[in-house]
């Protein structure tokens, strides 16, 4: 699992960014059967 991080002051476009990476790891992972 690919570990995202960010600081508060990278601001909310950050955060928006690091849980969009995070669902799009999940779903790659519901996909691909490993």
């Amino acid at each position: 699992m690919v570990e995202v991080t960010y600081s508060v002051a990278d601001g909310p476009e950050a955060l928006a960014l690091a849980e969009g990476l995070r669902e799009a790891s999940s779903r790659r992972h519901d996909v691909e059967p490993s």
